[in-house]
């Protein structure tokens, strides 16, 4: 059975929305488009969501994923931190990215794909009309959340950065999806990570 028949009328309407968008934006490429949807898919299963607590993850891992930051916590500081939301996000995401500390909550991760800090907000508030820096909440509603998920990739492929990796030259020279499942994958987990480490 193919995966979108599982889908819903509302997850089907959100790749409907994108596809547009992407090729309004001038993202063509059939490889390209059906990347995305993947990371998509991968991200937020096509809703809008923010990015959930860590209050039932295991200490271990939580250690393991926040490992500059949280690293070195004894459990019972981590058990204390990971019981509020808000606190817990500002542990791992305040004072960076151009976030303050105490804005690690508020620039969580959002919308389609899950963008994170204030610094990618700012980045991708030229993408969209309406106002995400301050108003964070936009990026869970329709169609701004697809305004912002099509200038995420376009802003990081436009770059050319690691598009040579994925035997491609740029954003509509996917040759396969191999290729570009790998290439939109990468943007959303570090360009800074390597392909080796990826894989």
């Amino acid at each position: 059975m193919p995966y979108t028949e599982n889908l819903n009328v509302s997850q089907k309407k959100v790749i409907e929305l994108i596809v547009k968008n992407l090729q309004k934006r001038g993202v063509t490429n059939k490889f390209m488009q059906a990347g995305i949807l993947a990371e998509v898919s991968k991200e937020a299963v096509f809703k809008l969501v923010s990015e959930l607590g860590y209050g039932k993850t295991d200490n271990e891992r939580i250690s393991t994923i926040f490992k500059s930051k949280l690293g070195k916590m004894s459990d019972a500081k981590l058990n204390t931190l990971k019981a509020s939301y808000e606190a817990f996000f500002n542990a791992v995401y305040g004072g960076i990215y151009g976030n303050a500390a105490n804005e690690g909550y508020k620039y969580r991760g959002m919308g389609l794909n899950g963008v994170t800090f204030k610094d990618n907000y700012q980045a991708m508030s030229k993408y969209t009309e309406s106002e995400i820096v301050g108003n964070q909440h936009l990026l869970n509603e329709l169609p701004i959340a697809v305004d912002v998920l099509a200038g995420y990739f376009l802003n990081n492929f436009q770059k050319g950065a690691k598009l040579s990796e994925y035997n491609m030259t740029s954003i509509n020279d996917a040759k396969s999806l191999e290729d570009i499942v790998g290439a939109a994958y990468h943007p959303n987990e570090g360009w800074g990570n390597c392909l080796a480490t990826l894989k």
